[in-house]
């Protein structure tokens, strides 16, 4: 008797929580929503107040010209070198620029 009453209590309390379960996966799925519709309202608003933004994926303008500063001054520095050596000098070993 005692073990018949405790599967019942078990099987409320198992159909109690699927319940509570299904209700939060509701809330779940109601709270993603919003947040979806929420994110799509900001990205139209920052599409209007500046403009459409660039891919992620393209390096900024400021990236490219700091990537091309540092390749000429490498460029001068072997050529100097070069230079140095063919003109049978010594290449002056000077502190590498910061960039």
């Amino acid at each position: 008797m005692i073990l018949a009453m405790t599967d019942i209590a078990l099987a409320e309390e198992n159909a109690r929580l699927k319940a509570r379960l299904a209700e939060t996966e509701a809330a779940l799925e109601d709270a993603v929503e919003a947040q979806r519709r929420l994110e799509s309202i900001v990205g139209e608003l920052r599409r209007e107040k500046f403009g459409p933004g660039r891919k992620s994926s393209t390096p900024s303008s400021s990236t490219c010209r700091s990537k091309m500063s540092r390749l000429r001054r490498a460029s001068s520095r072997r050529l100097r070198r070069g230079t140095a050596r063919a003109e049978g000098q010594q290449p002056c070993r000077t502190q590498p620029e910061k960039s």
